[in-house]
């Protein structure tokens, strides 16, 4: 971790905290009596954060200070349950530990001090869109399923039909789980819904991608049409979860959280390999439309798209970015930062916040998430940072 030039930081250790659960049986009302007082003991800190993450995120309001969010030790599922949205067994039966994690939240703001608003995560892994249009999902060993393309001409593009959301099961079986966490937890608990890569980035998860490309340069229309149906898909399915869910978190990666009414939150990944006149002709016009629809854009993005900044300018309120940014000799976060300074938030994690507030530019407002530390680090970090970067709302 690179230090701060004003003060000299401890080194500190990167270690997961989580919670094993496979042997743990869980009593659900025994868990929503805990939460119950969890929630008001906690309610003052929770309200805060709220005011202080809308103020983050909404340009015009006064800065309120950088936002760190401290990781708590996660409550997992155990292995052999797998990954709800591929299996067949009852969605009901991840529901216990979704609701112990959501305890665990509660118990980690009690005891530290952070800019955390608790929710339940039902992310899982990059593809539950592209699977709904068929491409089959390879389960890698301890990691997350991937998609595999499903067509690789433009005869069979034309031929993908609209998916039915509740008749594709990765879809479907997360909007039945967000809706027992619902009927569980109340209607005011906040969700995260299942990964949303943007509508170019799912069409290239279907279509063979050097065929995609050639196709983008040959029959470009045949391509806007398979993009048109995967942000119809993609649209449709986040109007009925908002509908359903009106405290959704919009934030997918790092793990924070902003207000429902400022957005949704997408992954661009897959615009590295294309230019930007080819960015601005195939995905930006579905960008600005969810953004459009939705009150603003959250946007992970992990390819090589520094050519493309002055293009995400061009979404209407874009609220937040979280990027991976290349090692050397690609041109790191610099150009990022000068770019968006006083624009929109940049959205860090634990091993990259120190170097990142070191290089902020004058206006620039960060959400940081610090994560995968004992309680006692993480505590001795949080307060040097607040120390150098203080709350500015009470």
């Amino acid at each position: 971790m690179k230090r701060n030039s004003r003060e000299r930081q401890p080194r500190l250790k990167m270690r997961p905290r989580v919670i094993n659960c496979a042997a743990m049986n869980y009593d659900i009302p025994k868990l929503k009596d805990s939460i119950a007082k969890l929630t008001e003991s906690t309610r003052p800190r929770i309200e805060r954060n709220k005011r202080h993450l809308r103020d983050l995120f909404t340009a015009g309001r006064p800065f309120p200070g950088h936002a760190f969010l401290c990781t708590h030790p996660a409550v997992c599922a155990p292995p052999e349950l797998g990954d709800y949205s591929l299996s067949t067994r009852p969605v009901a039966d991840w529901l216990p530990y979704l609701v112990a994690d959501y305890e665990a939240q509660l118990k980690w703001l009690e005891v530290l001090d952070h800019d955390c608003v608790p929710f339940v995560s039902l992310l899982t892994h990059t593809a539950p869109f592209a699977a709904a249009f068929g491409s089959k999902l390879h389960q890698f060993e301890n990691s997350n399923a991937a998609a595999t393309p499903c067509i690789s001409t433009v005869a069979e593009a034309e031929k993908l039909k609209v998916p039915d959301i509740y008749k594709s099961p990765t879809l479907a079986r997360c909007l039945e789980l967000a809706s027992l966490v619902r009927d569980t937890l109340g209607p005011e608990v906040s969700i995260l819904a299942c990964d949303l890569q943007s509508p170019f980035g799912i069409a290239a998860q279907i279509w063979k991608k050097q065929e995609m490309l050639v196709a983008m340069i040959e029959e470009p229309d045949a391509v806007k049409c398979l993009i048109e149906k995967t942000h119809e898909t993609a649209k449709k399915f986040f109007l009925l979860f908002r509908s359903e869910h009106p405290n959704y978190n919009p934030v997918l990666c790092p793990r924070g959280w902003a207000p429902n009414d400022l957005g949704c939150g997408l992954s661009e990944d897959e615009i590295g390999m294309i230019s930007n006149d080819m960015f601005e002709e195939f995905s930006l016009p579905k960008l600005i439309d969810l953004s459009e629809t939705f009150g603003g854009l959250f946007m992970h993005c992990c390819a090589a798209a520094d050519r493309h900044y002055a293009s995400f300018e061009k979404i209407p309120n874009f609220r937040g970015i979280h990027r991976i940014f290349q090692k050397p000799p690609g041109p790191g976060p610099m150009p990022a930062f000068k770019q968006f300074a006083g624009k929109i938030v940049f959205l860090t994690a634990s091993t990259e916040v120190e170097e990142h507030l070191g290089m902020a530019q004058p206006g620039g407002r960060y959400m940081c998430s610090l994560n995968n530390m004992p309680l006692d680090e993480i505590r001795r970090w949080l307060d040097s940072l607040r120390v150098r970067y203080p709350r500015r709302i009470s």
